[in-house]
């Protein structure tokens, strides 16, 4: 009877069963961890050697990660609507927030009558800002050992409901689902000064929540449910103990812009943005993964491992700010300097300045993408006019044999 201290049994039992012969009989109790075998009295000592030699400590690591999420938001909404009616009828020009199935009432607005008799003015807007700064910070610590799956999950379980039919009768369930970070990790092979692992970073967060009808006529039902951004990245590497590796970069930046214009009066300049209603938003997200990696020796466990939160904390936080002042991020403007930024964008000259800027760009992507076109040694360069091409220097004569 063999009771393994450092590994399992069922493992042994397959590494030992490859060279077993003869009469021996090998079996395995798992839930006792224990080996059983049966051979000559000669025999059970090399076998016992064997296990003995397979059945040693091997190090740990342990792995320190920082998980940093920057997100950037900002957004606005704005409409005008001017109408002039009168026992004849009415004239005017109305929009709304694009991409709205019910127009919000807040930031700043107003509905008024200028002129009210027999003939009537009615002016109404409305004009909201939209702004965001998060930064989503996680410094999971994990010791584990070769082969087994270690996994920190830090968030929170969200409700979502779903919809069910059965023989017309509709019924709501609600499930959970966590949301947050989510750090995986597979030791594959520990060495002295190297491991080789399987790393899966993921982080989700809810963006924000979706309305969705069921049925039609009185029997219609409506329920929410959350949309979920997920990011990960999943990676096997070697890496050396103390090596610090960063990954992801996961780097996302989004401009929307919805318009409704008026036709004609939307076209002055300057003036025309007062007949433009807008829905704008600009989204940008940086997510980066950090691992470093210390491997512990089979005599430096007992010793135990500690760490310090508050320099975790710290540590984090510089990286955030960091990464939250790159030149990635836009500063955010005021609304009056957002404003006048409109109005100069409106105007003709603006607008083909910005052709000339996309030209511009294109040309210098096109240069930054070109890979030269080196010639192989002994291979004619083609001239640019045309001609018979010249044989390049060291190449070699018209029939001469290359050895």
């Amino acid at each position: 009877m063999f009771r393994p201290r450092f590994t399992s049994a069922k493992e042994l039992y397959k590494a030992l069963d490859s060279i077993v012969f003869g009469t021996v009989y090998v079996d395995v109790v798992t839930e006792q961890n224990v080996l059983m075998i049966n051979a000559p009295s000669a025999e059970i000592e090399q076998y016992r050697a064997i296990l003995e030699a397979a059945d040693v400590p091997s190090s740990q690591v342990l792995i320190e990660a920082k998980v940093v999420e920057v997100l950037f938001s900002d957004g606005m909404q704005r409409n005008l609507s001017m109408m002039f009616s009168n026992n004849r009828g009415s004239v005017g020009a109305q929009t709304e927030v694009p991409g709205q199935s019910v127009q919000p009432t807040q930031g700043a607005s107003g509905n008024w009558n200028v002129i009210q008799g027999k003939d009537n003015l009615n002016i109404a807007f409305q004009w909201l800002l939209t702004a965001q700064d998060a930064k989503v910070l996680s410094s999971p610590n994990i010791l584990l050992s070769r082969n087994e799956i270690s996994r920190i999950v830090t968030g929170e379980d969200i409700p979502i409901q779903e919809a069910n039919t059965v023989s017309s009768n509709l019924s709501i369930t609600t499930k959970f689902k966590n949301v947050g970070v989510e750090l995986e990790v597979e030791p594959k092979i520990i060495n002295d000064d190297n491991v080789t692992l399987r790393v899966y970073p993921q982080v989700s967060n809810v963006t924000r929540y979706e309305t969705i009808t069921t049925g039609s006529g009185t029997g219609a039902s409506s329920y929410s449910v959350p949309v979920i951004a997920v990011r990960s990245v999943e990676t096997h590497l070697r890496m050396q103990s103390g090596q610090v590796v960063m990954m992801g970069g996961l780097y996302n930046s989004r401009d929307t812009l919805q318009q409704q214009r008026v036709p004609i009066l939307s076209d002055l300049p300057w003036i025309g943005e007062l007949f433009t209603g807008k829905n704008y938003s600009k989204e940008v997200t940086q997510l980066i993964f950090f691992l470093k990696i210390h491997i512990i020796p089979p005599e430096q466990v007992p010793d135990n491992v500690y760490f310090s939160p508050d320099d975790n904390a710290f540590l984090s936080e510089g990286i955030g700010d960091a990464l939250q002042n790159m030149d990635s991020f836009p500063i955010r403007e005021t609304s009056v300097e957002d404003f006048v930024d409109e109005l100069k964008s409106a105007s003709p000259e603006s607008r083909r300045a910005r052709h000339e800027e996309y030209r511009r760009r294109q040309e210098l992507l096109h240069e930054s993408f070109e890979l030269p076109n080196p010639v192989p040694p002994g291979m004619p360069e083609n001239s640019d006019d045309g001609s018979t091409p010249v044989p390049a220097a060291g190449a070699p004569e018209e029939g001469e044999v290359v050895k």
